[in-house]
């Protein structure tokens, strides 16, 4: 196989805690064969990211007023590889991520319109948060590559002309979705396994995280109808307000069916998610999956400039 040249492009905002551990995983697990680049784009941190990544072996860019988009389109205008390796500042690679990717850009070669990766892997002592919601989720099929952990060819980058710079969050979603168009493959390769250990380990962190997720599904009318979560929140929403009003003016038929659909939500969209778990574990989602919903209704009333690696 020809030499390999791959380029590591990390966004970051605020990451010292972690950059040097992701940088060291692709140092640590990525063969000697391979010449590769890492560029971190750093969205105006106040902390020592800019420093430690350089210090860890990064080139680092500065850019304080873009979109999290932008700042991947950034280190890709920055960089040289053939092949593109999108990261989060807190995923780190694996072993498994070592002995899977030579197979990666073996299939990248042949055919470079495919969008692949995976989805990122919960910590080693998973939090209950990341036990009931996050852990079940590497097994579930999914239309898009989250750009926590994405892998594509420059070429492809090039004709869809990158991320979209103006979506504040879902540019990954958006991405994998124009690359469908164009005819692109999407193929979520779990083999190359990765570690996210950004994952929200306290229920109000979860939903600060989901808050941010939602800003992208309603920043217009087009991407609101066609969220199916964004009109379950609403709908959440709704039935509570029907729910309160109904009370208060004394209960009645509406009080009952409101609250049905208060608690059939939740519950019906746990089972769709989780249909091959037990009823404990249903049950206990289904009270995640209300915060959840709420938390993107809340999405609304959230207005964020930035993006930092563990929001996504």
């Amino acid at each position: 196989m020809a030499h390999i040249d791959i380029s590591f492009v990390i966004p970051a905002l605020n990451e010292e805690k972690c950059i040097v551990d992701t940088i060291a995983s692709i140092y640590n697990f990525v063969s000697s064969e391979y010449h590769f680049e890492i560029i971190v784009v750093d969205n105006g941190s106040t902390d020592r990211t800019k420093h430690l990544a350089a210090s860890a072996g990064a080139t680092v860019y500065v850019e304080p007023d873009a979109k999290v988009g932008a700042l991947r389109n950034l280190g890709v205008a920055h960089s040289t590889g053939q092949y593109l390796v999108f990261l989060d500042a807190d995923v780190r690679l694996t072993k498994s991520w070592n002995q899977g990717i030579n197979e990666t850009f073996h299939m990248l070669e042949k055919n470079p319109n495919i969008v692949t990766g995976s989805k990122c892997g919960v910590s080693e002592t998973p939090s209950f948060i990341e036990k009931y919601w996050f852990a079940p989720l590497l097994s579930k099929n999914s239309s898009y590559i989250n750009s926590g952990h994405l892998i594509t060819t420059r070429q492809l980058f090039d004709k869809l002309g990158g991320f979209s710079a103006e979506l504040t969050s879902g540019e990954d979603y958006d991405f994998s979705i124009r690359a469908k168009k164009l005819g692109a493959k999407i193929i979520n390769n779990q083999d190359l396994a990765v570690i996210h250990t950004g994952y929200p380990s306290t229920l109000k962190a979860f939903m600060l995280r989901e808050m941010w997720h939602g800003i992208g599904d309603i920043q217009t009318f087009k991407k609101f109808i066609s969220s199916k979560v964004a009109i379950l929140s609403s709908l959440l929403m709704l039935s509570q307000i029907i729910l309160l009003f109904s009370i208060v003016g004394g209960y009645s038929i509406v009080t009952f069916c409101s609250l049905f659909v208060l608690f059939a939500i939740p519950f019906i969209s746990s089972c769709v998610k989780y249909k091959s778990e037990n009823l404990k574990f249903i049950l206990i989602n289904s009270i995640i999956f209300y915060l959840y919903l709420m938390s993107r209704f809340f999405s609304f009333f959230v207005k964020a400039k930035k993006i930092t690696s563990r929001s996504s």
